[in-house]
């Protein structure tokens, strides 16, 4: 698994590289026709090159994409990256600046819903080939089901951050109490 991840974390960051350098030699030839330099750059001439990418009809991602690329080959170069601060900050805001609502959350699980899955947790289910769960097997799904549930409850943990916890994520403390720490909501508290 770890294999995996790794592949895909290769592979992006491949992509990303090509993305950077496209977006950076699209800066290099539009410095150049408009008689700018590109290394180092002010932050007029890179505010201007990312409104005109926006007038030509680029999206507020590939701007991103773009100011990314120049603030990399800025930095690589040991130059201030122009995007920190003045005139190229306030464009790029501008410019990327998301008027849509963002993605809908779920609402928080109330009392009801919890008390609702821990009266029918340790229920027998019907497996996949159609046979019944045994009782006791119930029991002891039923049981993690509802520790589960009520940690992701209690720490508002989404469904993603509770499938990758681990047992060292994990700690038994007094009272049986079940406490997230490093990297969960919970460690934020």
């Amino acid at each position: 698994m770890a294999e995996s991840n790794q592949t895909t974390s290769d592979s992006d960051r491949r992509r990303s590289g090509v993305s950077y350098a496209h977006e950076w030699n699209r800066f290099i030839a539009w410095s150049e026709a408009a008689s700018r330099c590109s290394l180092p750059a002010t932050p007029d001439d890179v505010a201007a090159y990312l409104q005109n990418r926006a007038e030509a009809g680029a999206r507020a991602s590939t701007i991103k994409v773009a100011a990314a690329a120049i603030a990399h080959n800025q930095r690589d170069a040991g130059f201030e990256v122009p995007l920190r601060h003045g005139v190229a900050r306030t464009v790029l805001d501008e410019l990327t600046q998301d008027d849509s609502p963002g993605p809908v959350r779920a609402l928080p699980m109330d009392l009801d819903c919890y008390l609702a899955i821990r009266k029918t947790a340790h229920e027998p289910r019907s497996g996949r080939g159609g046979g019944m769960e045994r009782v006791s097997n119930a029991r002891k799904r039923g049981a993690l089901d509802v520790a589960m549930i009520g940690l992701m409850r209690d720490v508002r943990l989404r469904v993603s951050e509770a499938a990758e916890l681990t047992w060292g994520d994990v700690q038994q403390g007094p009272v049986a109490l079940v406490e997230c720490v490093s990297g969960s909501p919970a460690s934020a508290w």
